[in-house]
């Protein structure tokens, strides 16, 4: 009987310490997150909506698992809305903006890759998802 107690007390020790070696994992994934933010105003012109199409399309495309883990997120914020004023006043928007907010424990980088994302978005798209690539690889 003491043998089965102890194999049994062993067992859940084991499956405790699984458990918890698994809360601690998932907390150190969460420890790093890139969002990418597409700040945009109501009216758009053709090159605004490309910027943000090409960054959704390839974020979705290239890291869905990333996504749904929360590691990877894309956000379309429309600064004219007053709910977004605040956010936008916060990151320095005052016009369409494309920026990548990257997040590795405490520390906080912001990319903002404007100004290729506008010059490539139409005619060099490949040019733009290389840009966000990189960022999005230099923190998963």
């Amino acid at each position: 009987m003491k043998k089965l107690a102890l194999f049994l007390f062993a067992l859940v020790l084991s499956f405790n310490l699984s458990a918890q070696q698994s809360k601690e994992k998932k907390e150190a994934q969460i420890d790093k997150k890139v969002e990418v933010f597409y700040f945009h105003g109501t009216r758009r012109c053709m090159t605004c909506k490309a910027v943000g199409n090409v960054a959704k399309d390839f974020l979705e495309e290239n890291y869905a698992k990333e996504i749904k883990s929360g590691l990877v997120a894309f956000h379309d914020i429309n600064y004219d809305e007053a709910e977004n004023k605040a956010l936008a006043k916060q990151m320095n928007i005052t016009s369409s903006s494309l920026v990548v907010k990257k997040t590795s424990g405490s520390d906080i980088s912001i990319e903002n890759i404007t100004n290729l994302a506008f010059l490539n978005a139409l005619k060099s798209p490949e040019k733009l998802k290389e840009a966000i690539k990189k960022e999005v690889e230099s923190i998963i």
